[in-house]
């Protein structure tokens, strides 16, 4: 790929309209199909991308107005809504011109227009619901798997649970182990060497409550 390559198409890139992608690709939508767009793409790129084209002005902004007409051209149903789109304004200037110069087009040219017309409409029509299946497909998908990971989160939470049961109680039946969680709640825990255990550091110091300790004399 030589310079001079890369300099002319820079400039022939930057004289396109943005939203012409089909000039900014280099392509003819008049018999344009799908599959040229991603060669296209790629020999539009070779010959400008900035890692190829160092020293070469403005190489980055054609490589940005490339790299955005692919990603329009690459989604099929948008590729045929813009190559209709073309082929229509076409079919509409011509007219109007054979119009202009007196001539009128014959039955025959008119019914094939409007055939062609139909069948592009039909492919449009269908290329637009079939990405609208792939859209609901992948939803779909991406729902299921994320169904199935909070599940397995919810199991997995559980499957802990229970080991933790198993450690403590020895068991993971929950009325076995609700037995014994009552039965340690109703024992209490004898205190080295009998007595009142001592009070917690900072707690006031434990008085009896017979009579002695709770009886007062009245002051009068």
């Amino acid at each position: 790929m030589s310079g001079g390559d890369s300099v002319a198409e820079v400039a022939r890139i930057l004289k396109c309209k943005a939203q012409d992608f089909f000039a900014v690709l280099d392509i003819d939508p008049k018999t344009a199909e799908f599959d040229e767009v991603k060669k296209a793409h790629k020999r539009v790129v070779l010959k400008v991308h900035p890692d190829k084209c160092q020293g070469v002005a403005q190489a980055k902004d054609a490589f940005a107005v490339a790299d955005a007409a692919y990603k329009k051209l690459s989604d099929e149903a948008m590729f045929t809504r813009f190559r209709d789109a073309f082929r229509r304004k076409a079919d509409a200037q011509k007219a109007a011109m054979d119009l202009a110069a007196g001539k009128v087009p014959a039955r025959a040219e008119v019914d094939d227009a409007a055939e062609a017309e139909r069948q592009r409409q039909e492919k449009y029509l269908a290329a637009v619901r079939e990405h609208k299946e792939f859209e609901a497909k992948r939803n779909r998908v991406q729902n299921e798997r994320r169904a199935n990971a909070e599940q397995q989160a919810v199991i997995d939470e559980q499957l802990e649970h229970f080991k933790d049961m198993k450690r403590v109680f020895g068991t993971t039946d929950a009325a076995a182990v609700a037995a014994k969680a009552r039965a340690a709640a109703a024992t209490s825990v004898p205190v080295q060497g009998g007595g009142v255990p001592p009070p917690a550091p900072g707690a006031a110091p434990f008085r009896p409550l017979g009579k002695a300790a709770t009886k007062r004399p009245v002051q009068r």
